[in-house]
């Protein structure tokens, strides 16, 4: 799909590069998927806030503040993120998706994302970052910091 930034994820401690590599394969992760979509929008227009955006209509849609993962979000953009905060926020994240399972089809975005990503690979993806930050929390990190690819 590759929409939005890729965006890499780096942690204030050195990954411990084979439970990721690990991890990512039992997830078949790959944040081009739209997890980057989310976290960037689709071009400059979505950089403000804009009500059509992909992350607001998820926010919207599950009653959740995902300010955290918002990418060009003051707090967030070039800074280093909380590992703790922005797990509880995925941990509630993924709550919600459990509680709304179809909360996709009241979302209309383009390239047909709704069925494409947010009903088949969301919920795993957001599996994927919360295990993620929970091996690097058990390695000693604290922060974490997007980077665009």
């Amino acid at each position: 799909m590759a929409l939005g930034i890729p965006i890499n994820f780096l942690f204030d401690k050195e990954e411990p590069f084979e439970k990721i590599k690990k991890l990512k394969d039992v997830y078949n992760f790959d944040i081009r998927n739209g997890l980057s979509l989310i976290m960037t929008g689709q071009d400059q227009r979505e950089i403000v806030d804009n009500e059509e955006r992909l992350l607001n209509l998820i926010e919207k849609q599950l009653k959740i503040d995902l300010s955290l993962l918002d990418y060009w979000h003051d707090e967030v953009f070039e800074s280093e993120i909380n590992i703790n905060k922005l797990n509880e926020t995925l941990v509630k994240l993924k709550s919600k998706i459990k509680d709304n399972p179809e909360f996709y089809k009241k979302i209309t975005y383009y390239f047909d994302i709704e069925e494409s990503y947010l009903q088949n690979k969301f919920s795993s993806d957001v599996d994927f970052l919360i295990d993620l930050l929970n091996i690097n929390i058990e390695n000693g990190s604290t922060k974490v910091r997007y980077e665009p690819e």
